[in-house]
């Protein structure tokens, strides 16, 4: 089976070098692939963060590119009390609130930094792109809020 050798963040692209050969047997259950198809994941995206140690499923990887058309990713600059305390990870569902009496936005974590001295976080959002200018100038106004709904 196909397992990774190495760590992999959301939309890597995967090398071969990032990959090895795990043996398990035949009747797991596991949905897997097969070490004679690791050509076929070799070039894809990353659908996820993928640990060292893990074994690669159908689903861990995409031919799809972020973002697709009609869609973008907006970094935020977010204070701290302005989003959750816990990490946020790739493909979790959020709510970005930039008051002003606007609708909440919703968007999914592409990559979530760590606080940095001062206590701000990045946090990538992948939103609709007719979203992105608006949320992009309220990041930069210090307008932002992030609301973690759901986990991906």
């Amino acid at each position: 089976m196909v397992g990774v050798a190495q760590p992999l963040s959301f939309g890597a692209a995967v090398q071969i070098v990032d990959l090895r050969e795990v043996q398990l047997p035949t009747d797991t259950g596991l949905a897997t692939i097969e070490w004679s198809e690791v050509d076929s994941v070799v070039g894809k995206l990353t659908a996820t963060d993928l640990r060292a140690g893990q074994i690669l499923t159908p689903d861990s990887v995409t031919g799809e590119r972020v973002p697709a058309p009609g869609e973008a990713v907006v970094g935020l600059s977010v204070e701290s009390g302005r989003a959750p305390s816990a990490s946020l990870a790739p493909r979790d569902e959020v709510l970005v609130v930039t008051g002003a009496g606007r609708p909440p936005r919703r968007a999914v974590v592409v990559r979530s930094g760590e606080p940095d001295t001062t206590g701000r976080r990045g946090i990538d959002v992948l939103v609709r792109q007719a979203d992105a200018e608006d949320l992009a100038l309220a990041s930069v106004d210090d307008r932002v809020a992030v609301v973690l709904v759901a986990r991906g």
